[in-house]
């Protein structure tokens, strides 16, 4: 056998091979919305989304990428009173990812010409994005397990459900961030799973939260004593093997938990490790409860 060429064999073979190395770039960013007249968003909306706008300058400046967002409504009826709420989505792109903060995003509110005014200035790392991401598909269930009860508004108590199929077999976790308590609960892997990991296979379509598919499933419904509530849904998959966050265990009612801090701090450093990766943001939980008091 002739090692020397079979050295430069496979040299070749490698100077050949596509590269896919992501630039990473600190950012920053800042963003500024002024409030309409008959807008009545709350404060914990208008930061989040400032903070999402700010990011997306942020990438814009740095990677050249004009991110375009949508703001979807939710108009809802609780006792006699019309609320209207926003709902932040972000097309899926974009030539670089947010992969988290590198200092605390600094939050201002003020006037301008008599218009209330809402700003956000953020610091932080994002990623170049050289390859497609796995095209995963998932939607949320409210009160059952067909498509026909796809939706993700919910009246307090409803059962929830989240449908999922990946075209590649890998590793999956759901976690549910309620700005309120300022709490990330994660809801996949379950609480039975002592490995800290949920494996899927590709190509099959998994309820999630229902014990009639999987016997070790826990079992969810969306509880607020608010009128009206918003949590985000944020899922992580990965073709890579990846252990869940280190969280606080959770009672019979209330799942594993941890600070959203630091549940950012830890997806950043997840993400940054695995290039694989794909974060999906876009879902949010619509909870209203008629008998709550504002």
């Amino acid at each position: 056998m002739n090692i020397k060429k079979t050295i430069i064999g496979a040299l070749l073979l490698f100077i050949a091979a596509p590269s896919f190395a992501q630039r990473t770039e600190n950012v920053h960013g800042v963003y500024t919305y002024t409030v309409g007249e008959d807008e009545t968003f709350s404060l914990a909306e208008m930061r989040h989304k400032c903070i999402v706008g700010a990011q997306n300058e942020a990438i814009k400046e740095k990677f050249n990428e004009n991110i375009k967002a949508n703001t979807n409504m939710v108009d809802m009826d609780i006792s006699g009173e019309a609320i209207s709420r926003f709902v932040e989505e972000i097309e899926a792109c974009s030539a670089a990812e947010w992969l988290g903060d590198s200092k605390p995003t600094v939050f201002k509110v003020g006037y301008e010409a008599d218009r209330l005014t809402f700003t956000a200035e953020v610091w932080g790392e994002a990623r170049e994005i050289t390859q497609p991401s796995v095209d995963l598909r998932w939607s949320i269930l409210c009160g059952g397990t067909t498509d026909s009860y796809q939706s993700n508004k919910f009246n307090n108590r409803d059962r929830i459900y989240i449908k999922f199929k990946s075209p590649v077999s890998g590793y999956l976790a759901i976690y549910v961030l309620d700005s309120s308590n300022k709490k990330a609960s994660c809801w996949l892997p379950y609480r039975s799973n002592a490995s800290g990991r949920f494996e899927v296979m590709a190509g099959q379509e998994y309820v999630l939260f229902d014990r009639d598919f999987d016997v070790n499933a826990t079992p969810y419904r969306m509880v607020t004593d608010k009128p009206l509530e918003l949590n985000n849904v944020v899922l992580i998959f990965s073709p890579n093997p990846f252990t869940k966050c280190n969280d606080d265990a959770g009672d019979f009612r209330h799942a594993n938990s941890v600070d959203i801090d630091d549940f950012e701090k830890w997806l950043r450093k997840t993400r940054k490790r695995d290039n694989d990766m794909v974060v999906d943001r876009s879902q949010w939980l619509v909870i209203t409860n008629a008998n709550a008091k504002n």
